[in-house]
Order: C-alpha cells, then sequence, then structure tokens
C-alpha cells in the first residue's frame, strides 16, 4: 500500500507534463500520448 501512495505524485506530474505538451509539441505521436495520459 505505501508503493501505491507513493506512485501518487509521480502520476499526477505525469498528467501536468502531459497537459503542458499540448501547446508546445509538434510531433504527432508526442501529441497522442499525451493526449492518452490525459
Amino acid at each position: 500500500m505505501e508503493l501505491i501512495r507513493q506512485m501518487i505524485p509521480h502520476h499526477e506530474s505525469s498528467v501536468m507534463m502531459a497537459q503542458m505538451v499540448g501547446d508546445r509539441a509538434n510531433h504527432t505521436q508526442i501529441l497522442d500520448l499525451a493526449q492518452a495520459i490525459i
């Protein structure tokens, strides 16, 4: 259970980074991955 708790901030930051990509990325693959994460 502790591992799951520790992974929450990691995954939250992944979502935040994926949201930022939408404004900055030019590559379709990166945009698709970011959209899948969100």
